[in-house]
Protein backbone atom coordinates (compact mmCIF):
# COMPACT_ATOMS: atom_id res chain seq x y z
CA UNK A 1 0.00 0.00 0.00
CA UNK A 2 1.10 3.15 -0.79
CA UNK A 3 2.46 5.57 2.32
CA UNK A 4 1.49 8.95 1.13
CA UNK A 5 0.49 10.12 -2.43
CA UNK A 6 3.12 12.07 -4.01
CA UNK A 7 5.36 12.63 -6.56
CA UNK A 8 8.05 9.86 -5.24
CA UNK A 9 5.63 7.99 -2.81
CA UNK A 10 6.96 4.86 -0.67
CA UNK A 11 5.63 1.76 0.04
CA UNK A 12 5.35 -0.64 3.20
CA UNK A 13 6.57 -3.97 0.85
CA UNK A 14 9.07 -3.54 -1.95
CA UNK A 15 6.51 -5.78 -3.91
CA UNK A 16 4.37 -3.20 -4.25
CA UNK A 17 6.38 -0.59 -5.98
CA UNK A 18 5.51 -0.08 -9.79
CA UNK A 19 8.44 -2.06 -11.05
CA UNK A 20 7.79 -5.06 -9.32
CA UNK A 21 3.87 -5.79 -10.27
CA UNK A 22 3.92 -8.58 -12.28
CA UNK A 23 2.22 -6.56 -15.31
CA UNK A 24 5.09 -3.92 -15.03
CA UNK A 25 8.00 -6.04 -14.43
CA UNK A 26 9.04 -6.51 -18.28
CA UNK A 27 8.09 -3.23 -20.10
CA UNK A 28 11.26 -1.65 -21.18
CA UNK A 29 9.49 1.78 -21.78
CA UNK A 30 8.57 1.89 -17.91
CA UNK A 31 8.71 5.63 -16.62
CA UNK A 32 11.76 5.84 -13.96
CA UNK A 33 11.99 9.54 -12.12
CA UNK A 34 14.93 11.46 -13.19
CA UNK A 35 16.89 13.71 -10.38
CA UNK A 36 19.34 16.34 -10.45
CA UNK A 37 22.88 14.51 -9.71
CA UNK A 38 23.20 15.96 -6.39
CA UNK A 39 20.11 15.42 -5.25
CA UNK A 40 17.32 12.78 -4.56
CA UNK A 41 13.81 13.05 -5.44
CA UNK A 42 12.31 14.98 -2.10
CA UNK A 43 9.93 13.00 -0.38
CA UNK A 44 7.32 13.17 2.58
CA UNK A 45 6.69 9.02 4.35
CA UNK A 46 4.65 8.63 7.55
CA UNK A 47 6.60 6.70 9.55
CA UNK A 48 5.63 3.71 11.73
CA UNK A 49 7.95 1.47 13.86
CA UNK A 50 10.21 3.01 16.71
CA UNK A 51 13.54 4.63 16.45
CA UNK A 52 16.06 6.90 14.11
CA UNK A 53 15.55 5.77 10.77
CA UNK A 54 18.32 4.55 8.85
CA UNK A 55 17.89 5.49 5.05
CA UNK A 56 20.30 3.18 2.43
CA UNK A 57 20.30 3.66 -1.39
CA UNK A 58 20.07 0.28 -3.12
CA UNK A 59 21.62 0.15 -6.87
CA UNK A 60 19.07 -1.67 -8.65
CA UNK A 61 21.86 -1.93 -11.58
CA UNK A 62 24.65 -3.23 -9.74
CA UNK A 63 23.08 -4.92 -6.41
CA UNK A 64 24.74 -3.02 -4.15
CA UNK A 65 23.69 -0.81 -0.96
CA UNK A 66 24.74 2.36 0.50
CA UNK A 67 23.86 3.62 3.83
CA UNK A 68 23.20 7.64 2.99
CA UNK A 69 21.68 8.63 6.54
CA UNK A 70 24.99 10.81 7.39
CA UNK A 71 24.46 12.58 3.38
CA UNK A 72 21.21 13.57 3.28
CA UNK A 73 19.38 16.43 5.34
CA UNK A 74 15.88 15.23 6.47
CA UNK A 75 13.27 16.94 9.13
CA UNK A 76 10.98 14.35 11.39
CA UNK A 77 8.12 16.17 12.51
CA UNK A 78 6.43 14.39 15.63
CA UNK A 79 2.73 15.73 15.46
CA UNK A 80 -0.67 14.40 16.27
CA UNK A 81 -1.20 12.76 13.04
CA UNK A 82 1.79 10.70 13.37
CA UNK A 83 5.31 11.02 13.04
CA UNK A 84 6.40 12.39 9.46
CA UNK A 85 10.39 12.02 7.65
CA UNK A 86 10.50 14.73 5.50
CA UNK A 87 13.61 15.30 2.86
CA UNK A 88 13.12 18.87 1.09
CA UNK A 89 15.19 18.57 -2.01
CA UNK A 90 18.50 20.06 -0.61
CA UNK A 91 21.97 19.36 -2.02
CA UNK A 92 23.80 16.05 -0.20
CA UNK A 93 26.51 16.43 1.11
CA UNK A 94 28.90 14.70 -1.51
CA UNK A 95 32.72 15.38 0.48
CA UNK A 96 31.63 12.21 2.93
CA UNK A 97 32.77 9.02 0.77
CA UNK A 98 30.15 6.16 0.92
CA UNK A 99 30.61 2.66 2.12
CA UNK A 100 29.38 0.53 -0.21
CA UNK A 101 28.09 -3.45 0.85
CA UNK A 102 26.89 -6.23 -0.80
CA UNK A 103 23.83 -6.19 1.62
CA UNK A 104 21.29 -4.23 3.22
CA UNK A 105 24.05 -2.83 6.13
CA UNK A 106 26.04 -5.30 5.66
CA UNK A 107 29.75 -5.33 5.63
CA UNK A 108 31.90 -2.80 3.80
CA UNK A 109 33.07 -3.78 0.53
CA UNK A 110 34.42 -0.64 -0.89
CA UNK A 111 34.08 2.67 -0.95
CA UNK A 112 32.68 5.12 -3.27
CA UNK A 113 31.87 9.11 -4.01
CA UNK A 114 28.27 10.00 -4.79
CA UNK A 115 28.51 10.73 -7.99
CA UNK A 116 30.80 7.43 -8.56
CA UNK A 117 28.12 5.25 -7.00
CA UNK A 118 25.19 6.45 -9.11
CA UNK A 119 27.21 5.96 -12.12
CA UNK A 120 24.42 8.84 -14.28
CA UNK A 121 22.50 5.96 -15.14
CA UNK A 122 22.30 3.62 -12.94
CA UNK A 123 19.02 3.11 -11.40
CA UNK A 124 18.10 3.21 -7.68
CA UNK A 125 16.17 3.17 -4.45
CA UNK A 126 15.86 4.58 -1.60
CA UNK A 127 15.19 2.05 1.15
CA UNK A 128 14.61 3.01 4.91
CA UNK A 129 14.63 1.10 7.85
CA UNK A 130 12.84 2.26 11.36
CA UNK A 131 12.43 -0.14 13.99
CA UNK A 132 11.08 -3.53 12.30
CA UNK A 133 9.16 -1.41 9.69
CA UNK A 134 10.53 -0.55 6.40
CA UNK A 135 9.79 1.55 3.45
CA UNK A 136 10.66 1.28 -0.56
CA UNK A 137 10.44 3.98 -2.61
CA UNK A 138 9.78 3.79 -6.82
CA UNK A 139 13.01 3.90 -8.76
CA UNK A 140 14.52 7.23 -9.97
CA UNK A 141 18.56 7.74 -11.69
CA UNK A 142 20.46 10.63 -11.35
CA UNK A 143 21.02 12.71 -14.48
CA UNK A 144 24.28 14.45 -15.27
CA UNK A 145 23.55 17.97 -16.15
CA UNK A 146 19.73 18.18 -14.88
CA UNK A 147 19.41 21.84 -12.40
CA UNK A 148 16.99 22.88 -10.84
CA UNK A 149 16.56 26.28 -12.78
CA UNK A 150 16.94 25.10 -16.36
CA UNK A 151 15.38 21.36 -16.42
CA UNK A 152 16.74 20.77 -19.83
CA UNK A 153 20.21 18.90 -19.30
CA UNK A 154 23.32 19.28 -21.58
CA UNK A 155 22.01 15.87 -23.83
CA UNK A 156 18.98 15.98 -26.59
CA UNK A 157 16.67 14.49 -23.81
CA UNK A 158 14.75 17.18 -22.83
CA UNK A 159 12.74 17.74 -19.28
CA UNK A 160 9.82 20.17 -17.60
CA UNK A 161 10.25 20.44 -14.16
CA UNK A 162 6.92 20.87 -12.17
CA UNK A 163 6.87 22.01 -8.53
CA UNK A 164 3.97 21.61 -6.16
CA UNK A 165 3.23 22.90 -2.74
CA UNK A 166 0.81 24.14 -0.13
CA UNK A 167 -0.01 26.13 2.98
CA UNK A 168 -2.55 23.51 4.21
CA UNK A 169 -3.06 19.89 5.26
CA UNK A 170 -3.96 17.76 1.94
CA UNK A 171 -6.23 14.74 2.95
CA UNK A 172 -5.69 11.72 1.47
CA UNK A 173 -6.98 8.10 1.55
CA UNK A 174 -3.38 6.67 2.81
CA UNK A 175 -2.51 9.55 5.37
CA UNK A 176 -2.59 13.39 5.29
CA UNK A 177 0.71 15.78 4.21
CA UNK A 178 0.35 18.59 6.90
CA UNK A 179 2.21 21.10 4.76
CA UNK A 180 1.82 23.85 7.26
CA UNK A 181 3.24 21.43 9.71
CA UNK A 182 6.63 21.00 7.98
CA UNK A 183 8.12 24.08 9.16
CA UNK A 184 11.24 23.74 6.91
CA UNK A 185 9.09 23.50 4.14
CA UNK A 186 8.18 20.47 1.81
CA UNK A 187 7.29 20.80 -1.86
CA UNK A 188 7.09 17.85 -4.20
CA UNK A 189 8.91 17.89 -7.51
CA UNK A 190 9.19 15.80 -10.73
CA UNK A 191 11.39 15.80 -13.90
CA UNK A 192 8.73 15.01 -16.74
CA UNK A 193 10.56 13.82 -20.48
CA UNK A 194 8.52 16.06 -22.23
CA UNK A 195 7.91 19.47 -23.50
CA UNK A 196 4.79 21.85 -23.07
CA UNK A 197 3.26 22.80 -25.98
CA UNK A 198 0.29 22.96 -28.23
CA UNK A 199 -1.24 25.50 -26.44
CA UNK A 200 -5.38 26.74 -27.00
CA UNK A 201 -7.02 29.77 -26.38
CA UNK A 202 -10.42 30.34 -24.36
CA UNK A 203 -11.95 33.90 -24.79
CA UNK A 204 -14.49 34.86 -22.22
CA UNK A 205 -16.38 38.24 -22.91
CA UNK A 206 -19.07 40.04 -20.27
CA UNK A 207 -21.07 42.56 -20.94
CA UNK A 208 -24.53 43.94 -21.64
CA UNK A 209 -26.78 43.49 -24.31
CA UNK A 210 -29.32 45.64 -25.93
CA UNK A 211 -33.01 45.42 -27.08
CA UNK A 212 -31.30 43.84 -30.50
CA UNK A 213 -29.37 41.10 -28.10
CA UNK A 214 -26.11 43.28 -29.57
CA UNK A 215 -23.36 42.95 -26.93
CA UNK A 216 -21.69 45.65 -25.33
CA UNK A 217 -18.47 44.06 -23.67
CA UNK A 218 -17.49 45.25 -20.48
CA UNK A 219 -15.25 42.82 -19.67
CA UNK A 220 -12.70 40.23 -22.02
CA UNK A 221 -10.76 38.02 -20.95
CA UNK A 222 -8.20 35.64 -23.11
CA UNK A 223 -6.41 32.82 -21.25
CA UNK A 224 -3.42 30.80 -22.65
CA UNK A 225 -3.92 26.29 -21.83
CA UNK A 226 -1.17 24.48 -22.55
CA UNK A 227 -0.29 20.59 -22.43
CA UNK A 228 1.73 17.84 -22.05
CA UNK A 229 1.40 14.30 -23.18
CA UNK A 230 3.69 11.01 -21.78
CA UNK A 231 3.37 7.68 -21.12
CA UNK A 232 2.91 7.50 -17.34
CA UNK A 233 2.43 4.93 -14.10
CA UNK A 234 -0.02 5.18 -12.05
CA UNK A 235 1.73 6.86 -9.45
CA UNK A 236 2.81 9.79 -11.04
CA UNK A 237 -1.11 10.07 -12.77
CA UNK A 238 -2.29 9.80 -9.05
CA UNK A 239 0.36 12.82 -7.88
CA UNK A 240 -0.47 15.21 -10.87
CA UNK A 241 -4.35 14.83 -10.24
CA UNK A 242 -3.79 15.48 -6.49
CA UNK A 243 -1.91 18.57 -7.98
CA UNK A 244 -4.77 19.81 -9.17
CA UNK A 245 -5.82 20.26 -5.24
CA UNK A 246 -2.77 21.60 -4.57
CA UNK A 247 -2.83 25.90 -3.52
CA UNK A 248 0.94 26.30 -5.80
CA UNK A 249 1.86 24.64 -9.11
CA UNK A 250 4.82 26.10 -10.91
CA UNK A 251 6.51 24.41 -13.96
CA UNK A 252 10.04 25.25 -15.34
CA UNK A 253 9.44 24.86 -18.90
CA UNK A 254 11.74 23.48 -21.83
CA UNK A 255 12.77 27.26 -22.37
CA UNK A 256 13.91 28.32 -18.77
CA UNK A 257 10.37 29.61 -17.96
CA UNK A 258 9.02 29.19 -14.47
CA UNK A 259 5.33 29.82 -14.30
CA UNK A 260 3.10 29.55 -11.66
CA UNK A 261 0.09 27.58 -13.37
CA UNK A 262 -3.17 27.01 -12.06
CA UNK A 263 -6.74 24.81 -13.34
CA UNK A 264 -4.16 21.48 -13.81
CA UNK A 265 -6.13 18.60 -15.22
CA UNK A 266 -4.72 15.31 -16.22
CA UNK A 267 -6.83 12.30 -18.99
CA UNK A 268 -5.20 9.25 -18.88
CA UNK A 269 -5.70 6.39 -21.78
CA UNK A 270 -4.32 3.30 -20.16
CA UNK A 271 -2.30 1.16 -22.77
CA UNK A 272 0.92 -1.39 -22.57
CA UNK A 273 -0.75 -4.01 -20.46
CA UNK A 274 -2.27 -1.33 -18.63
CA UNK A 275 0.90 -0.42 -16.69
CA UNK A 276 1.33 2.89 -18.23
CA UNK A 277 -1.09 5.46 -19.56
CA UNK A 278 -0.31 7.93 -22.41
CA UNK A 279 -1.28 10.67 -20.14
CA UNK A 280 -2.14 14.51 -21.37
CA UNK A 281 -1.72 17.37 -18.54
CA UNK A 282 -3.37 20.56 -19.27
CA UNK A 283 -2.86 23.74 -17.10
CA UNK A 284 -3.75 27.27 -17.52
CA UNK A 285 -0.61 30.13 -17.45
CA UNK A 286 -1.07 33.53 -18.35
CA UNK A 287 -4.37 35.47 -19.61
CA UNK A 288 -4.40 38.99 -20.56
CA UNK A 289 -7.90 40.97 -19.84
CA UNK A 290 -9.17 44.44 -20.53
CA UNK A 291 -12.35 46.51 -18.34
CA UNK A 292 -14.50 48.69 -20.33
CA UNK A 293 -15.81 51.13 -17.48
Amino acid sequence: MVNLITTFPFYDRDDDTTHNRWWCANDPTLFVQASMPDRVPPFAILLSGSGTPVIYIHNLTDDDWADITGIITTQTYVLSGGTYLVYNWIDLNLVTSLNISITKGGATAHTATWNSYTGGCDVLQIVIDRGTSTFYSEKFYCKTGLTAFDPTPTDRDGFILMQITDTRTIETEGGNIPYESFTSGFSQVIYLPCEAGRPTYEIEVEGNEDGKKVLYPTFRKVEKIQRIALLLPEYVCDALANAGIHETVSVFDQYGNNTAVHGLTIDTEWQRGDCQALAEVTFRKGYSYKRNC
